[in-house]
Formats: structure tokens, sequence, C-alpha cells
């Protein structure tokens, strides 16, 4: 073999891009004159051709020279053992091929014969699913109950004649051509192929999976587009109007820019272009409620929409409210239907969500729907929802999206309502005020609860500040304690942190130097008052020049600082009213 042929092994070698699996883990050859020998061939060779006394792996500081004086004898078997391992790696892409194009026939078998037989629905490409009239979606579990997302499977609509300009292909049928099944088709994409197109769609799949599986994948296809779609996207200088893309109303939808110029041109639309972009759209609303790019022209219909419009577009959802609220897109269109429709539609829609309470509270998506409907329907039609959470308050404050929905019905549900649910918070307040969760809750109330709840939490946060103001999470609830209390409670609280301990010091100085009780005490400056603020002050002051070597230090110096300046000039001033005072009382003094 001469360094000609051994350099065409090499390449061949450095462009294998596919080896066999057993190939796949093997180092790469040994140096040398022969770099395209696998390296274990290399060695195990080696072992059998050296002369006695030379037993051991040939290495690359060796191994040129020593081959260099056996180039004959070792030509042969080099020559063998590359030619195997050539042969071999072509025996397994011929049989790839094979099976790709095997692949391939059935596929075009199977959707010619689809359409033959049933010429007026669509044809679906992934031959490995051709009854289901679902399939999966990357960011929601299947429902099965719900249409496939995006504008998936259209449904068939009498022929209308387009422009004459873009006679083909029909707006039903210029959609994204990708199987379903692919691994890496985005959410609008995975469409199905209509009518004709199903031909043209397949001459540009490149099956690259070697697997003979049923689960077998495909390349992405390249998306096909209708001509007015492709003209819109690529000649900016035009403008456009609705009335522009009759006809083609839902493929615009499913596009990226095209759904953008549906909502903007709805925004300012008159009734007619309205009515028409909602009869195109009708038909097709569950797909496009489920669609990355669909869900946003539903909901501007429900914004700017006659009132008629919206009702009979919500009566589209019912059954599949449920599914709609646990999907990523079409819990963005449940919350927009609550606040645009009529009390009466809102109550039926919000009431399939009846014994699945839980499953949407406790869901990324769906949790959002529960909090929309708690903000937006009135509390006599929601009651099912308040009766699902006794027994639950614990449970659903330290759940992260459980404890937003608790935070906006102590907000929006009348007291009636929450009363025995408020019991339920307080017998968990000294839990949930160290939970990661259940925090944010307990604040919720500090904040925006009634006198009476506010003072049953201080009440029993007092006794525990230093050791509360020292817990990662529980620090933010004594800082809402120290910020929305009375003044009764706020005094209680701060006197705590100053008190005297047996030993000389006191809570204050530990809190100083804490990485998240020093933001308690920089909050207690900020809102203290009268004599306790001097004392608060008088007791920080000698440890400053100790707290600037820590990172945290620096807020408290310059709080502290700033409450001494405003302390300095509150003096000043009450010193100016009483010279002034006295300079006015002299002269009536003198008289007198």
């Amino acid at each position: 073999m001469d360094d000609n042929e051994l350099g065409g092994l090499n390449d061949f070698w450095e462009n294998m891009e596919d080896p066999p699996r057993s190939y796949r883990s093997l180092p790469r050859p040994a140096i040398g004159k022969y770099p395209s020998m696998p390296s274990f061939a290399l060695e195990d060779w080696s072992q059998d051709q050296q002369p006695a006394g030379s037993r051991g792996p040939a290495s690359a500081a060796t191994a040129p020279s020593w081959y260099a004086l056996q180039q004959q004898q070792q030509q042969p078997v080099a020559q063998q053992v590359t030619d195997d391992y050539m042969l071999r790696q072509l025996q397994s892409r011929q049989r790839q091929i094979l099976m790709h194009q095997e692949q391939i026939l059935l596929l075009r078998e199977q959707m010619l014969r689809q359409q033959q037989q049933h010429p007026d629905l669509m044809v679906r490409l992934n031959p490995h699913q051709p009854s289901s009239p679902y399939n999966s979606h990357p960011h929601s579990p299947a429902h099965p109950s719900l249409p496939p997302p995006g504008p998936h499977y259209l449904q068939q609509q009498p022929h209308q004649q387009p422009p004459a300009s873009h006679m083909n292909p029909s707006p039903r049928s210029a959609v994204h051509a990708v199987p379903p099944s692919h691994p890496h088709a985005s959410a609008h994409a995975r469409q199905a192929i209509p009518g004709s197109h199903a031909r043209m769609a397949e001459s540009y799949s490149t099956p690259t999976s070697s697997s003979s599986s049923a689960n077998a994948s495909y390349d992405l296809i390249p998306i096909i587009r209708s001509p007015l779609l492709e003209e819109f996207r690529n000649n900016k200088s035009k403008k456009y109007e609705l009335k522009d893309i009759v006809n083609f109303v839902v493929e615009f939808s499913g596009d990226q820019h095209g759904s953008r110029f549906i909502q903007q041109k709805l925004e300012t639309a008159n009734s007619d272009e309205k009515q028409m972009v909602f009869d195109e759209i009708l038909p097709n609303c569950l797909q496009l409620m489920t669609d990355v790019f669909g869900n946003y022209v539903i909901q501007k219909l429900f914004e700017h929409g006659s009132q008629a419009q919206k009702s009979v577009l919500a009566k589209q959802m019912d059954g599949h409210i449920l599914s709609l609220s646990l999907q990523m897109y079409g819990c963005r269109v449940v919350q927009k239907a609550l606040e645009h429709v009529l009390t009466d539609q809102q109550a039926h829609l919000i009431r399939e969500l009846d014994g699945n309470v839980l499953k949407c509270v406790k869901d990324q998506n769906g949790n959002h729907v529960v909090q929309k409907a708690i903000e937006r329907v009135p509390a006599d039609h929601i009651q099912f929802i308040i009766d699902t959470f006794h027994g639950q308050v614990y449970h659903l404050a330290t759940h992260p999206y459980g404890c937003r929905v608790i935070q906006r019905m102590f907000e929006h549900c009348p007291d009636q309502q929450t009363a025995r649910l408020l019991d339920e918070l307080h017998k968990s307040t000294t839990p949930l005020v160290q939970d990661q969760y259940g925090n944010y809750v307990i604040q919720h109330i500090l904040e925006h609860g009634h006198p009476h709840d506010k003072s049953i939490i201080i009440a029993k946060i007092h006794g525990h500040v230093l050791q509360l103001s020292k817990h990662k999470f529980a620090s933010n609830v004594v800082e809402k304690c120290v910020a929305f209390a009375s003044k009764a409670d706020r005094a209680a609280l701060i006197d705590e942190v100053l008190h005297t301990r047996s030993d000389g010091t006191y809570p204050l100085m530990t809190m100083m130097k804490d990485q998240y009780a020093n933001y308690v005490v920089q909050k207690m400056l900020d809102v203290v008052d009268g004599p306790q603020r001097e004392i608060l002050v008088s007791k920080i002051k000698p440890y400053l020049s100790g707290l600037k070597k820590y990172t945290y230090g620096k807020h408290l110096i310059s709080t502290c600082l700033e409450v001494e300046k405003q302390l300095i000039l509150e003096k000043e001033q009450e010193h100016l009213l009483m010279a002034k005072s006295l300079k006015h009382a002299l002269p009536e003094n003198s008289v007198a």
C-alpha cells in the first residue's frame, strides 16, 4: 500500500460521519506512517510481528521506525485490516440506504392510498399514526379531548376562488409540512399536508434514522407556504390590509409575521373586517387556541370583537376548558375569555373545572386560569373553588403555584367565603413563615389583611424576632410585620430587639451582623418613630466601624447615618421654633 492509498484511507476515516456502534468508542488511529489503521489493529498485529525480545505494544515513538524496516512484511496485513474495516462500513451504509428507501416507498404508497380513498380529507404525513386524529404537543400533556395544537388538520372548507395572482395552493393547504412526531418540530410547524401537496412534500423528505422501528424520525421538511404568505413575508414595502388576505386568514394566523399583522389590524379594523376574520377563524378556532402564534389572534378577537362574536367564540370552547387550561397557549385564551364574556358565560366556562380544581391549581398553566376566575368571576359562581380549598390551605400555601392562588383568594373573595380558610391558615402560621412559598402567603395577609388577622400573626412572631430574623424566608415576614403593624405592635417588636439580656448584650447586636437579620434592622430604622428611633440609632452607632467589614454592612451604615442626619435636622428645627417663640414672647412679658 503506497502513501497515496494510505492518504485516501485517512480521508475516509476523517470524513466518516456515522461509524458502526462498535467503533464509536475506539481511540483515534495510531500516529505515524499508517494513520488510517485503527489503533487496536495496530497493537494486536504488532505483537505478533515484532521479533523475539521486543514483545510489547508499538508506541508512538518506536512504531514509525520499526514499520519502516518491516514495510514489505506488514503491507499485506495492514491492507487486510483496513480493507475489512472499509467493507464493514460500506455494508452498514448500504443497509441504511435500503431501509430509508423502503420507508420512503411505504410512506408514498400510504399517502397515495389515503388520498384515493378519502380525497376530501387531510392526509397525515406520519405513517406510524395513520388513524389517530391527535398527536403529542411539546408544551403540554396529551389531552384526548382537545384537537391537535396549532392550525393542524384544518377542517376542509368549501372551495373559494382565491385571487387570480394566488391560485395555488389554497389557504387550507398552505400549512407547514412537518411530521407530527419530529423531535425538532416547533409547535406551530407540526402540520398536516393536505391534498396534492402531500406528494410535493414527500419529495423533500430525507429520512435519516438508521432504525427500522416504528418510531423512525424524519428530517425537517421545508415549510410550504402559499405564494401570498411568501410575498407578504418577503415584500416589506407593500402595505397589506385585512381585505388582501381573504381566504388566507387561518394560514396567516399560524405564521409568526402573519399573526402579528392580523393582531395589529384588528385593533383598528371596522366591523366588516372583523367579521371576515371571525368567519374564517371560527371553524379552526380550537386548533388556533393552542398554537404558538394563532392564540394571539384569538385573544385579539376577544378584545376587539363584538359581544356576539365573543360569545360564539367562547361557545366553541365548551367541553375543552380543562384541556385548554392545562396547555401553555390555551390557558391564555381561557383567561382572555373570562375577561371579556358576560357573567353567565363566565360561570358556564369555569364550571367545567369542577372536580379538577386542585389539578389546575398545581399546574404551571392551569393555576393562572384559577387565579383569573377568582379575580373576574363573581364570588357566588366560584364557591366550588373555595370549597375545594377547605382542609388544603397549608398544602396549597407551600406549593409553588398554589401559594399564588391562595393569595388571590384572600385578596378578592369576601370575608364570609374566606373566614374558615383564614382560621386554617392561622393554625399553621409558624411553619408557613419559614417555608419558601408559604412565607409569601403570610406576607400577603400582613400587607392586605384585616388588622385583626395581622395582630394574630404578629403575636406569633413576638418572642421569636431574633430567631426568625436570621432565617432566609422568615426574615421577609418579620420585615412585613415591622412595616404594617400597628404602632403598639411595632413598638413591642422593636423593644424585643433592644432589650438588654443578663449578659449585657441585646438581640440587635447579633442582628446587625447577620446576612438576613440586618435587613430587618434597616426596616426598623425606616419606620420607627418617637423616642424609640433615638434609642435604636444610639444602639447601632457604636458598631458602625465594625460593620464595614461585612459586605451587607454598608447598607445598614448608610441607613443609620441617614436617620441620624434626620434626627439632627429635626432637633435644629425644634430649637429654631423654640427660639422664635421666645423672641415673640419677650415683648409681651416686658409690656406686662
